[in-house]
């Protein structure tokens, strides 16, 4: 009796608070409805505007890529080259280097 008497004293508080909760959705529906929704709204209002930050900045990064395309075509694929060789080869030498730690 005593390992079932804590779930007895639960039992009505949360049989009181459900009923709190279904009188106030009974009452006023669209209340409750926007007091649930406004952390996600929040949550998708901030991501969208992170979003459109990010992809602003890419669209002027790409922009500025296809001037410097069009105006110094050879010299503009080459510092790509380089760029994305230099890249991987960090990214390697990072790999290499964990092993080596690890090991």
């Amino acid at each position: 009796m005593a390992t079932i008497e804590p779930l007895t004293r639960y039992m009505p508080a949360v049989g009181v608070q459900s009923e709190r909760h279904w009188q106030l959705l009974l009452d006023n529906p669209e209340q409750l409805m926007a007091s649930v929704l406004a952390p996600a709204t929040g949550y998708l209002a901030s991501l969208t505007q992170e979003t459109e930050a990010v992809l602003i900045s890419r669209y002027y990064v790409l922009a500025e890529l296809f001037r410097l395309l069009m105006m110094q075509p050879s010299a503009t694929l080459k510092a790509l080259y380089q760029n994305t060789l230099s890249a991987l080869l960090k990214t390697y030498f990072d790999i290499i280097s964990s092993l080596l730690v690890v090991a």
